[in-house]
């Protein structure tokens, strides 16, 4: 069994590989991502337990980002508001001096 880091890293590779492969704008690669993904909804079993987050690691990137946008979100609304509640905090703090 692979160690987390390795994971991690090989996900990482993964990543930068299909980034550059959706980028790409010759027909061989086209057709092999394209090939890729019919192979794999035509094998994809229905026994197969894609609730686990080692079977799914894009869908759990895709969740963890969601996830960090709606928090970004909620952190900006709530400075917001205590800006709105306090100016005096924003003027205290832009003087650096």
């Amino acid at each position: 069994m692979q160690n987390t880091k390795q994971v991690d890293y090989d996900l990482e590779k993964i990543v930068d590989l299909f980034d550059r492969a959706i980028s790409n704008n010759d027909p061989r690669v086209v057709k092999a991502l394209r090939d890729l993904l019919l192979i794999t909804a035509l094998t994809d079993s229905e026994d197969m337990d894609m609730s686990n987050p080692h079977r799914r690691p894009w869908r759990k990137m895709q969740d963890d980002l969601q996830n960090a946008n709606y928090r970004i979100c909620d952190l900006e609304r709530k400075v917001y508001e205590l800006q709105k509640e306090h100016p005096h905090l924003l003027h205290d703090t832009q003087g650096g001096g």
